[in-house]
């Protein structure tokens, strides 16, 4: 069977929007995680709590610990990649920045944070998240 050249420009155009799809589901953040900080930023061994809500690429949410006020997150999903922020620090002076590798459907995500200090020092630690619900 030979195609006429608008058939194949509908059936590649049909079939592109069917992988962009498929790819937007599958790394879908929405939905409570785990995130566990080796080390977090004082330099210990923590788990924070983290909700995600993704609308097309664009995420918003907030991490902290249950019996904290959540610091509020933005940030961006594109491909297999998480990137986001939020403030910390005593007056929320600093901006922490995670990105992170979306795994398992993203069902499970580990990467890297960053945040300089208020005299300059640079904090990086690693990070694993596991979605909850």
């Amino acid at each position: 069977m030979t195609l006429s050249p608008i058939s194949f420009v509908v059936l590649a155009t049909c079939l592109a929007g069917a992988s962009a799809a498929a790819q937007t589901k599958a790394t879908n953040v929405t939905g409570v995680w785990a995130v566990d900080l080796d080390p977090d930023f004082g330099g210990h061994q923590d788990t924070i709590g983290c909700t995600f809500k993704q609308d097309g690429q664009n995420v918003t949410g907030g991490c902290g610990h249950d019996s904290d006020p959540k610091a509020p997150l933005v940030g961006h999903v594109k491909d297999d990649m998480l990137t986001f922020e939020f403030k910390t620090g005593r007056r929320n002076e600093q901006t922490a920045t995670f990105i992170a590798k979306l795994e398992g459907q993203a069902s499970t995500m580990k990467g890297g944070w960053r945040f300089v200090d208020e005299q300059g020092k640079d904090h990086q630690g690693k990070f694993s998240g596991r979605r909850q619900q």
